[in-house]
C-alpha cells in the first residue's frame, strides 16, 4: 500500500515578488519614455537649432558704429546708426540707448537692413546726451556719439531779395521791454542799410528764439501798420522761431541805397495780443 504525500507548492517570499514587479514596471516606464523622446525629437527642426547655436557663439560683427543726431533743433526724435556690417548682420536686431551722465534719456530698437539705419526715438535733448550704447544681435559694439550743436541765428539778418551780388545789413537801434496787466512786451527798432549806390531790395529775418530776448514771443506786431510785408515764418513749433519781412513798395521802403536807409519797429508779446500781427502762435 502506497502512502500518498501531499506537497505544498513553494512560493517566493513576499518581499522578493514585490521587488520583481517593481523592476518590471521600471523597465516598462524607461522603454516608454525613450519611445516618446525619439518621437518628439523627430518633430524638431534641426536647421533652426543649428542657427540658434551658431548665433550664440559670438557677434555678427565687431566693427564700431557711429550714432548721429540728424536734426538741428533743441529737441529731436531721430538718430542714424552708421557703420553696420550688413553682409554679416542683416536681419539682426539693433538696440539703442541714449544716455546722459546718469541715466537713459531715450531708447529704441530696429533691424539691420543696410550699413546705415535711421531710427525714431522718444523726444530727447541732443545737448544733454553724453553717449550712446548699441547692441547688434544681442552683442555690444563699440559706439561713438556725434552731435554738432546748431549755430544760433543772429537776432536779425538782412539779405537782398532774389539774391545778387549786392548786400545789405541790419542793426538794432532801440530796445525796451515792459509788463502791462500781466502781458509781457518787448519792442525793438531796426535800421536797414547798404553800401551800394544801386538800390537793393531787402528782406530781414527776425529770430524770436534768440537768447538776448527777454521771453519767447507768441506774437510779433508791425508797429507801422502796412509798412512791413510778411515774406515767411518758420511756424510756431519750429526752433528757432523766425519771421522774415520786407518793406512795402508804397512807402519806398522796399529798397535801400548808401544814401537811403529804412528804419522799422516791431513788438513781441505773450500771450497773443494786438493787431497788424506778422505772427500769432
Amino acid at each position: 500500500m502506497q502512502r500518498r504525500m501531499s506537497v505544498t507548492p513553494r512560493t517566493a517570499p513576499p518581499t522578493r515578488r514585490r521587488n520583481g514587479l517593481r523592476l518590471g514596471a521600471l523597465v516598462l516606464v524607461l522603454v516608454l519614455v525613450s519611445y516618446f523622446q525619439i518621437a518628439s525629437a523627430s518633430q524638431i527642426s534641426l536647421s533652426g537649432a543649428r542657427i540658434g547655436y551658431a548665433a550664440s557663439l559670438g557677434p555678427c560683427s565687431t566693427s564700431p558704429v557711429t550714432v548721429t543726431n540728424t536734426t538741428t533743433g533743441a529737441t529731436a526724435t531721430q538718430v542714424t546708426i552708421s557703420g553696420l556690417n550688413n553682409s554679416t548682420c542683416s536681419g539682426e536686431t539693433v538696440q539703442l540707448w541714449l544716455r546722459d551722465a546718469t541715466s537713459t534719456v531715450a531708447a529704441t530698437s530696429g533691424t539691420v537692413t543696410a550699413s546705415s539705419l535711421a531710427l525714431t526715438v522718444p523726444s530727447y535733448t541732443p545737448a544733454n546726451v553724453a553717449g550712446a550704447i548699441v547692441y547688434v544681435g544681442g552683442w555690444p559694439v563699440t559706439t561713438t556719439w556725434t552731435y554738432a550743436p546748431p549755430v544760433q541765428l543772429p537776432l536779425v539778418s538782412c539779405e537782398p531779395v532774389g539774391g545778387g551780388s549786392e548786400t545789405c545789413t541790419v542793426a538794432e537801434t532801440f530796445s525796451e521791454s515792459w509788463t502791462d496787466s500781466g502781458v509781457m512786451y518787448w519792442q525793438k527798432m531796426f535800421q536797414v542799410t547798404t553800401t551800394s549806390t544801386v538800390a537793393v531790395p531787402w528782406q530781414v529775418t527776425i529770430n524770436l528764439s534768440h537768447s538776448s530776448l527777454p521771453f519767447y514771443a507768441a506774437s510779433l506786431r508791425d508797429n507801422q501798420p502796412g509798412g512791413l510785408v510778411l515774406v515767411s515764418t518758420s511756424g510756431c513749433s519750429a526752433s528757432p522761431r523766425t519771421v522774415t519781412v520786407k518793406g512795402t513798395t508804397g512807402w519806398s521802403w522796399d529798397t535801400v541805397t548808401n544814401t537811403h536807409s529804412v528804419e522799422f519797429m516791431v513788438t513781441g508779446a505773450t500771450p497773443v495780443t494786438g493787431d497788424s500781427l506778422l505772427l500769432s502762435c
